[in-house]
């Protein structure tokens, strides 16, 4: 079995309507080597720019002539498009279909597509790679429940809480409910590190606590530090935040490559700093992220975007520096990997 992309015009054909109505469609074959079997991705050109629809290639080689032809004439846009008397068809049967934000084209770029799609092409492996993530988490959604951790936080953030053993009789129920949510919540970043690191890794996972420093509150962030095996002295990580966003209030992930300044060297600021050299790749989230571990502005995106101006900041050690991707609600797991993927780029400079 191969895959495959083909393009499809809206302004020529209607193929999202037609699959609405139809359930299988023959499409001009033009490729003899797409075989019944294959799977073909259709990208849609502009202004959608993206692939829409997975298809199975259920016959090939059709004519009007060996086949009774499909009609789907009231989607064909515009005149002199239908040619089904002379051309030779494939049967496709839709399996799914995508928004337009899950595989765009710059997307297919950056996983191995090379230039516009303007006729059959097979496709890469990196990008059949990327789609088998996202599809494996629209099929299973539960197999990392990323919304849940942040309706965790949005409503347990800054709880008062102390061991159950402690507490009273009417008290202790409520405790026990919270640390078990706590103990969940960890539980669920961890799984959320262990399939970043499938996908990226081997990492090592600290999962950090989801207690503040004195134990009697629910901290009001949440962090996994990602790390290699042979790194694990390293003071560089690739950290999951799940914490509150300072604008809107409402709880987000933070993907980023950070420094802990307590335990770097000059040789570790002078390895963290090279990711400044690269383009800052805003069109994914990526931002410069400025603060010390214990500076009021922790959390907060830098209005510095000069990259030199940064190195100067930098080389007096008054702030840390990393990337990061801002996030609210609907982030999806598979946009997390994205942008794991960008981080641990730049932490192998």
């Amino acid at each position: 079995m191969k895959k495959w992309i083909i393009p499809s015009n809206m302004n020529r054909y209607d193929v999202i309507g037609a699959y609405s109505k139809l359930d299988e469609i023959d499409w001009t074959q033009r490729v003899k080597s797409i075989e019944a079997g294959d799977i073909v991705y259709v990208y849609i050109s502009a202004p959608i720019s993206a692939i829409k629809l997975c298809c199975e290639v259920i016959a090939t080689n059709l004519t009007s002539e060996n086949a009774e032809l499909i009609d789907d004439s009231e989607f064909v846009v515009g005149e002199n498009f239908d040619v089904k008397e002379s051309s030779q068809y494939m049967r496709l049967r839709k399996i799914r279909e995508f928004n337009d934000n899950e595989i765009p084209l710059s997307v297919m770029q950056e996983h191995g597509v090379k230039g516009n799609i303007q006729g059959a092409r097979s496709l890469p492996e990196e990008l059949e790679q990327y789609i088998s993530l996202l599809e494996l988490e629209k099929g299973n959604k539960s197999k990392v429940d990323c919304l849940g951790l942040l309706d965790y936080l949005t409503e347990n953030a800054g709880k008062v809480y102390k061991s159950p053993e402690k507490a009273s009789v009417e008290e202790k129920p409520a405790l026990l409910n919270l640390k078990e949510k706590g103990r969940s919540a960890i539980k669920t970043l961890k799984e959320i590190g262990d399939e970043c690191s499938k996908k990226c890794g081997p990492f090592i996972i600290d999962g950090g606590n989801w207690l503040d420093a004195s134990y009697t509150k629910v901290r009001n962030y949440l962090l996994a530090q990602l790390k290699y095996p042979e790194h694990t002295q390293s003071p560089e990580s690739i950290s999951i935040f799940v914490e509150e966003d300072e604008n809107s209030g409402k709880a987000r992930y933070r993907v980023s490559l950070e420094i802990r300044d307590t335990a770097a060297k000059k040789e570790d600021y002078d390895k963290h700093y090279k990711s400044l050299d690269l383009p800052l790749d805003t069109d994914n989230g990526l931002q410069y992220f400025l603060g010390g571990n214990n500076s009021d502005s922790e959390f907060g995106a830098s209005e510095i975007t000069d990259p030199s101006v940064i190195k100067q900041m930098l080389e007096k050690k008054k702030f840390k520096r990393c990337k990061f991707l801002d996030a609210l609600a609907e982030m999806t797991f598979h946009q997390m990997m994205r942008c794991f993927k960008k981080l641990f780029r730049l932490q192998e400079l």
